[in-house]
C-alpha cells in the first residue's frame, strides 16, 4: 500500500522548502535523509562522484531529486525569493519505510545504478542525458511523511483511486471492510471484479438521461421514434412555437368573418392568436408569411422572436409565445390531423423549461407529461397514425375547451446484448423509420443473440422469419424519472434542433462529471480514463466529431469494460472501432491484389493504424527491460522495436475492415454511417499473403497447416456452428451475394436421422431448442451424403420457413509455397490458371468429364451443394463414382462448366477447379529490396 504514495505531493511540498532554506553544502559519501519539515540536503552527485544513501525511517519516505531552472537567466541555487514554477523537479529514486533505495521512472533511470548489498545503497551515474548535464541543475535529498495511520492511509488510498474522498465514503468502507492493509485488498478486489460492483457505461448514462422532442425539425432525419401518444411519459405541450421552429417557414391567415389570426406551419393550423405584431408596432404587424427565430421560448407569454420572410429584421412578439388555442371549424378544414381524447389537466405533470448551455436564455421547452397510460380508457387511441411517428397529434382536455399538441418526445429502447429487441425494430421500421434496430452479429454479442419469433427486422433492413436478433453492449432505454426536469436532459444530434442541440463539448463532460460523482465502480472509471488518456479519438479527425456524443461515449466504454482485463482485449476493440478506423485511416483498406485485380489500380494499403498501434498503444519506439531501461545492442545503441518493413507488413494485416449496416436506436440520422457497432470483416478485400511477426516468426504460426486439416472436418470433436437463422447465407464464408436470394442455390439438408442434426436440433422430446453456438463434445459418424463431403458451408435444419446453421471452420494456415512438387493445377471460367496444394480441402471445386457426359470438351460439376469445395482426392473420387474422369486444361479452357447445383457457371466466376494436370510448380521472384512474388508456372 505505501509503495503507491502520492509523490507528487511529496515533490511540492519539497519544492517549497528548497525555495527558501537550501543551502549548498557538501555531506560525507555516507549520507542520511533530512528531517520531515527541514531544508532539503545537497548531494554532489555526477557522473564522476559517486554517492551512498542510508535507507529511509520506518515512517518517512526519501527521494533523491534533481532541481533544474527552466532557463538561463534563472539561477542554478534558490534563494528564499525563488518562485517554484521557474524551476522543474524530477525524481531519481527513492526509499521508503526502511526499504532499499530504486529507481524512479523517468530520464535518469537508464543511466543510473544502484548497489544495496552492504546496507546503505550506492548510487552511480553512467551518463546525464542533456538538458541534465549542462543546466545548472543539482542533486537534493527531501523526506516527507509516510502515513502513519489507517484513516490516513485510506484517505491516501481514495484520492490516487478514486475521483475523491468523502465522509459518506470512508464511513461506508469502515462498515464494510476490515481496517487493515487486507480490508484495503479486498475492497481493490471488489472494485476489479464485475460481478460485485458491475461497471458503469458513460454511454449508457448518457442514453438514460436523454429527453428530446423529435417535432418539428428531427423527425424525418430521426433514428429514434417518438413515444405513443397514449403511453405513460408521452409529452404534450399548450404553446404555440416551440424550440425546433428555429428557421421555419409559417404563415399567419386571417379567419374568415373573425377578427382572429391563424398561424400556420406547412398547411397544419398551430393556434389562434388575437394579433401577430412585433413589439415596436411598426416592423410587423398582421398576416403575411414569416420567418421563426432563434429564441423559442417554450413557455405560455414567454419571449419569441420573428421576421417577415427575407427581411431577417428579428423582433420580439407582442404577448410572447401565445397559448394554444383551436376550435372545431379550424380543426375541421385539416384532415391530417388525428385528435385524439385526454384525461383531465390533473392526469398531467408539468415539466419546466430548460436552457441550452451553448446559448444564453435559449430554452429547450417546457412540456406536460402524461402520468399513466390511457390505452384503456379512451377509444380514439385507436385512431392513432401507424406511421409518420405521430406527427400530426392534438389532444382534447378533458373537461375543459383546450387543446394540447402532443409534442414527440423521442423513446431509446432498451437493446443490449443480453435483452435485444424483440422484433429487431420491425414495430418502429412500419412506424416510418428507415432502418431496423438489430444488430449484426460481431464479437460483442454473437453468443447472446437468439432465434426472434415471427417476422422480425434484420441487420440487412428487411423483414423474415427465423431471424437472429442482436444487441449493442449498454444500448439501455432513457428512463423519463431521470429527467423529470429537462435541466438534466441530454440531446441527440441530427434530430434536436442544431440551434440548441449542447454538442459533445458539453454532453461528454456531463456525463463523464455526472459518472465520477455517483458511479460505485470508482477504479475502473479512473483506469478507464487513463487508458482513454493514452489510446485517443480526437475529435477534429472525426467527420462532424464536435457534433456526435453518444458514438465518442460508446469508444470511451472499451476501457471501462476491459479496464481489468486483458490489453490484447483492449486492443482488439480499439481495431474494431470505426472510430478508430476513421480517425487513423485503415477504414475500408483493400490488398494490394484486390485494388489491382478488381480496381486497375496499384495501390498499397494505408500504415497509420499499423504504426500508432506500435509506437503509441503498446511496445512504443524502444525495446525495454523489466526494470523500466532501454535494451541496448553491442555496440550501446538501443534497439528498436520494430522498423518500417514491420510497419508495411502490419498494414497489409489491417486491410478488409469495412462499417456495419446503418441502423437506429442511437444517436444518427438516416444517411449517417454506422459508428456504434465494431467493423466487420470483408474477406475478398483481406491481403492473403504471409505476414511476419515482430519475432522473426509469422501470424499464424502455432496454427495447424489447412492442408492437415482432416476431411469431415465438421464431425470431429471441437468443431463449431453457428445459428444464421432465416438468411440463406453464410456469414463467416464469401460467396457471390445473388446466391443468396436464388431460388436454385442448394444448401447442405440434413436428414432426420443423422447424428449431426439431432445434435443441432438438441430436441427435448417435442420440438428443437436451437442454441446460437454448438460444439461438437465428440466426433460423431457420418450419415448418407455426409460421407462423401469433404466439407460443409451453410447447413439447411428447417425448411418451412427455412432455418440455417454455418460450420465455423477450424482456423489453419494455408502456406504461400506449400507442396511445390505435388502442385495440381486450378482454372477458372476466365482461364487464369493456379497451383494449388492437393491437400487443402476448403479452396477448389471439383470438376468431371467423359463420354457418358455426351461430349469430351465440356466439364461437369458433380456438387452435392452450391459452392462445395473439396481436396484433389476428393474432387477424383467423385468424378469416379459418376463413371467420369478429372478434366484436364484443354476441357476447361476451351470450354466451360455446364450448370452446378442448380446454378449457371456464370455464378462460379471466380470459382477455381481442379484439373488432372501435375505440371505445375510454384516459383519465387526476387526484387531488388528483397521482397519476394509468388510464381505460378
Amino acid at each position: 500500500m505505501r509503495s503507491t504514495i502520492n509523490y507528487a505531493r511529496t515533490m511540492m511540498t519539497s519544492l517549497f522548502l528548497l525555495l527558501g532554506m537550501l543551502s549548498k553544502t557538501s555531506y560525507a559519501t555516507t549520507t542520511t535523509c533530512p528531517s520531515v519539515d527541514t531544508a532539503p540536503s545537497f548531494i554532489a552527485f555526477s557522473t564522476t562522484t559517486s554517492i551512498s544513501l542510508n535507507l529511509s525511517s520506518d515512517t518517512t519516505i526519501c527521494m533523491l531529486v534533481h532541481i533544474m531552472p527552466k532557463d538561463s537567466t534563472i539561477p542554478g541555487i534558490f534563494n528564499p525569493t525563488s518562485h517554484s514554477s521557474d524551476y522543474v523537479l524530477t525524481p531519481v529514486s527513492r526509499s521508503y519505510d526502511g526499504k532499499s533505495w530504486e529507481k524512479v521512472a523517468g530520464p535518469f533511470q537508464n543511466d543510473l545504478s544502484i548497489d544495496c548489498s552492504g546496507g546503505e545503497c550506492g548510487h552511480s551515474l553512467s551518463s546525464l542525458t542533456e538538458p541534465y548535464g549542462t543546466s545548472g541543475g543539482a542533486f537534493y535529498l527531501i523526506a516527507d511523511e509516510n502515513p502513519k495511520t489507517f484513516d490516513e492511509e485510506l484517505v491516501r488510498l481514495f484520492s490516487q483511486s478514486t475521483y475523491g474522498a468523502t465522509r459518506s465514503m470512508i464511513a461506508e468502507w469502515k462498515s464494510t471492510y476490515a481496517h487493515s492493509l487486507e480490508g484495503i485488498a479486498t475492497w481493490l478486489k471488489d472494485q476489479m471484479t464485475a460481478t460485485v460492483v458491475p461497471p458503469t457505461s458513460l454511454r449508457a448514462t448518457y442514453r438514460q438521461n436523454a429527453d428530446f422532442s423529435l417535432f418539428d425539425n428531427g423527425i424525418g432525419n430521426a433514428a429514434v421514434v417518438p413515444r405513443n401518444p397514449c403511453e405513460q411519459y408521452s409529452r404534450w405541450r399548450d404553446y404555440v412555437f416551440t424550440p425546433d421552429d428555429y428557421g421555419r417557414l409559417f404563415e399567419v391567415e386571417s379567419i374568415p368573418d373573425s377578427d382572429q389570426l391563424l398561424i400556420v406551419f406547412d398547411g397544419t393550423p398551430r393556434g389562434i392568436v388575437d394579433s401577430f405584431a412585433s413589439t415596436d408596432g411598426t416592423t410587423f404587424n398582421g398576416p403575411g408569411e414569416y420567418t421563426f427565430g432563434y429564441r423559442a421560448n417554450g413557455e405560455v407569454g414567454k419571449d419569441i422572436f420573428a421576421s417577415i420572410r427575407g427581411l431577417g429584421q428579428w423582433k420580439t412578439v407582442q404577448g410572447g409565445n401565445p397559448l394554444l388555442v383551436l376550435n372545431e371549424s379550424v380543426l375541421a378544414e385539416n384532415i391530417e390531423t388525428t385528435i385524439i381524447d385526454l384525461p383531465p389537466r390533473d392526469n398531467f405533470e408539468n415539466i419546466p423549461g430548460a436552457y441550452a448551455p451553448n446559448l444564453e436564455k435559449a430554452p429547450a421547452g417546457g412540456s406536460f407529461r402524461l402520468k399513466e397510460d390511457i390505452f384503456n380508457t379512451t377509444d380514439t387511441c385507436n385512431d392513432l397514425p401507424t406511421t409518420a411517428y405521430y406527427s400530426k397529434v392534438l389532444g382534447k382536455i378533458e373537461g375543459e375547451d383546450n387543446y394540447f399538441w402532443y409534442d414527440g418526445y423521442a423513446v431509446l429502447e432498451n437493446n443490449t446484448p443480453e435483452n435485444p429487441i424483440v422484433d429487431g425494430g420491425k414495430s418502429n421500421l412500419e412506424l416510418g423509420l428507415d432502418y431496423c434496430s438489430n444488430v449484426n452479429k460481431n464479437f460483442l454479442n454473437y453468443e447472446t443473440c437468439h432465434l426472434a419469433q415471427g417476422p422480425t427486422c434484420t441487420g440487412a433492413n428487411s423483414i423474415e422469419d427465423n431471424a437472429i436478433v442482436c444487441g449493442s453492449p449498454n444500448e439501455v432505454a432513457n428512463i423519463p424519472d431521470l429527467t423529470a426536469s429537462q435541466t438534466n436532459a441530454f440531446q441527440f444530434h441530427g434530430v434536436s434542433n442544431q440551434m440548441f442541440y449542447p454538442g459533445y463539448i458539453h454532453q461528454d463532460p456531463s456525463t463523464s462529471f455526472i459518472t465520477k460523482l455517483t458511479a460505485e465502480d470508482q477504479l475502473r472509471q479512473r483506469v478507464a480514463w487513463a487508458f482513454a488518456e493514452l489510446i485517443v479519438v480526437t475529435l477534429n479527425q472525426i467527420d462532424n466529431g464536435e457534433l456526435w456524443t453518444e458514438m465518442f461515449l460508446n469508444y470511451k466504454d472499451i476501457f471501462v469494460s476491459n479496464a481489468f482485463g486483458n490489453y490484447r482485449d483492449i486492443l482488439r476493440e480499439v481495431t474494431y472501432s470505426p472510430m478508430m478506423a476513421e480517425m487513423l485511416s485503415h477504414l475500408g483498406q483493400a490488398s494490394s491484389m484486390y485494388a489491382m485485380l478488381r480496381e486497375g489500380r496499384v495501390s498499397r494499403p494505408d500504415e497509420n493504424f499499423a504504426r500508432e498501434i506500435m509506437q503509441l498503444f503498446s511496445i512504443g519506439l524502444y525495446e525495454m527491460n523489466m526494470d523500466g531501461t532501454y535494451k541496448v545492442d553491442t555496440e550501446g545503441d538501443i534497439l528498436q522495436t520494430y522498423d518500417n518493413d514491420d510497419i508495411s507488413t502490419f498494414a497489409r494485416a489491417m486491410t478488409g475492415f469495412q462499417r456495419q449496416q446503418t441502423r437506429s436506436n442511437y444517436e444518427s440520422y438516416r444517411w449517417n454511417p454506422n459508428k456504434i457497432d465494431p467493423l466487420s470483416l470483408n474477406g475478398d478485400r483481406r491481403d492473403p499473403f504471409p505476414k511476419m511477426d515482430l519475432n522473426e516468426g509469422f501470424v499464424g504460426d502455432g496454427y495447424p497447416l489447412c492442408a492437415d486439416i482432416p476431411s469431415r472436418s465438421f464431425l470431429k470433436q471441437g468443431a463449431k456452428y453457428r445459428l444464421v437463422g432465416g438468411r440463406n447465407r453464410p456469414e463467416l464464408t464469401p460467396e457471390p451475394s445473388s446466391w443468396e436470394n436464388n431460388q436454385n442455390t442448394q444448401r447442405t439438408v440434413l436428414d432426420s436421422d443423422s447424428q449431426l442434426y439431432q445434435v443441432l436440433c438438441n430436441s427435448d422430446g417435442a420440438q428443437c431448442n436451437y442454441q446460437m453456438v454448438v460444439e461438437l463434445n465428440e466426433e460423431l459418424d457420418c450419415y448418407e451424403d455426409e460421407c462423401q463431403l469433404d466439407t460443409l458451408s451453410l447447413i439447411e435444419i428447417e425448411s418451412d420457413p427455412p432455418l440455417y446453421y454455418e460450420f465455423m471452420k477450424f482456423p489453419c494456415v494455408e502456406l504461400a509455397f506449400s507442396n511445390p512438387t505435388q502442385a495440381k493445377k486450378v482454372v477458372n471460367r476466365y482461364n487464369k490458371a493456379m497451383c494449388a496444394d492437393p491437400l487443402v480441402n476448403d479452396v477448389v471445386s471439383e470438376s468431371c468429364c467423359g463420354d457418358s457426359l455426351g461430349w469430351t470438351d465440356k466439364a461437369l460439376s458433380r456438387c452435392k451443394y452450391t459452392g462445395e469445395k473439396m481436396s484433389f482426392d476428393g474432387s477424383e473420387t467423385r468424378c469416379i463414382d459418376a463413371g467420369e474422369t478429372m478434366c484436364d486444361w484443354k476441357s476447361l479452357n476451351t470450354g466451360y462448366l455446364s450448370p452446378s447445383c442448380g446454378l449457371s457457371h456464370r455464378s462460379y466466376e471466380n470459382s477455381f477447379r481442379w484439373t488432372n494436370q501435375d505440371n505445375c510448380s510454384i516459383q519465387v521472384k526476387v526484387g531488388s529490396s528483397g521482397l519476394v512474388s509468388i510464381v505460378h508456372n
